[in-house]
């Protein structure tokens, strides 16, 4: 095997079949466009092999698969640095439960109960492949498949087949509720299609977010995290909105 090279065999099975991490039985789903990482070709070969020993699975368990992949990661080693976006989604799930969501407690959270196997939340991905940066884009040079070839190919090729595989996913399990997060508008028309209904504008003090539901589940649409001026509280009125939706 070229070790200058991924494996496709093994790179089209986790495209096809890795969606996250956590639990479909959850409560609480977040989807976002894809996972960060993706920086070099060692980091993706040790991501695609660890997930290969592993069993492939659909969902993993973020800790122990982010240690297994890196023995000094800061998120669950250490002091345990709060992740930007986990951060945000962890206040929504603490306020929905009208739980104290002081530092300390979020960071708990993050260690101990964000995206496990057998938790109450789950992180699904639209795009599979981790990247670095929206502008980067670096399979095409380790890959010779043709959906990698560009950034654009490989939405075409996946983005619709895995927002379908995500609906039947919801439509089966039936969590309280899904929250996306982007509000950019090339990802809301994926939201819609997840969600098989149409959103409504609302607000939540001097931001904006989207709700509909279907069939028992609440769907938001919410700003990202990294979304620059975004403040905490945002995260904390979402999470206490949708306690007066889901209970």
């Amino acid at each position: 095997m070229d070790t200058n090279k991924l494996d496709d065999e093994l790179l089209s099975e986790f495209i096809d079949s890795f969606y996250g991490y956590g639990n479909y039985g959850g409560r609480y789903w977040f989807i976002g466009m894809e996972e960060g990482g993706g920086k070099d070709l060692k980091e993706i070969q040790k991501r695609l092999s660890l997930w290969e020993d592993r069993g492939k699975r659909e969902l993993e368990d973020i800790a122990d698969y982010s240690i297994k992949l890196d023995a000094k990661n800061r998120f669950f080693t250490g002091k345990y640095a709060l992740q930007t976006t986990w951060n945000k989604l962890i206040r929504i799930v603490l306020s929905a439960q009208t739980a104290a969501t002081e530092v300390d407690t979020v960071r708990k959270y993050q260690l101990e109960k964000l995206g496990r196997l057998d938790g109450e939340t789950c992180l699904l991905e639209l795009m599979p492949l981790p990247s670095y940066s929206t502008k980067s884009w670096i399979y095409s040079e380790y890959s010779a498949l043709v959906e990698l070839k560009s950034r654009e190919t490989y939405f075409s090729s996946y983005a619709e087949r895995r927002a379908d595989g995500i609906k039947k996913k919801i439509e089966k399990h039936r969590p309280s509720a899904v929250v996306f997060y982007s509000v950019n508008p090339s990802y809301m028309e994926w939201w819609e299609k997840i969600a098989g209904t149409s959103f409504r504008d609302n607000n939540v003090g001097d931001n904006s977010y989207y709700s509909a539901d279907r069939d028992g589940t609440k769907f938001l649409i919410v700003k990202h995290p990294a979304t620059k001026g975004i403040s905490n509280n945002y995260y904390h009125e979402i999470g206490k909105l949708l306690t007066s939706l889901i209970h």
